[in-house]
């Protein structure tokens, strides 16, 4: 599997086809560019199509925890202002 195949997969599902824009060299959006830096930067050139799923897989799972992370702080900081605001439930 090469990493152009790769991040056509990858692409499949994501919105308005921006993976493939970004690995073209298009202006993308930001988690598009993080999501082909990371399938660029871990692509293991010359395993087989089992080790580069596995692998991609693997990163961007740990790209999704991250994001999760930041999901939510930014939701537990919203509920500490909504309740001070006397808006919160």
């Amino acid at each position: 599997m090469t990493l152009r195949d790769l991040i056509a997969l990858a692409n499949t599902y994501y919105p308005d086809g921006l993976l493939e824009e970004v690995e073209r060299g298009d202006v993308g959006d930001g988690l598009a560019t993080a999501i082909v830096t990371e399938l660029r930067e871990t692509y293991l050139a010359g395993e087989d199509e089992h080790e580069q799923l596995a692998e991609a897989l693997r990163v961007v799972e740990r790209l999704r925890a991250d994001c999760d992370c930041v999901i939510d702080a930014l939701a537990e900081r919203l509920d500490e202002v909504e309740c001070a605001r006397g808006t919160g439930t």
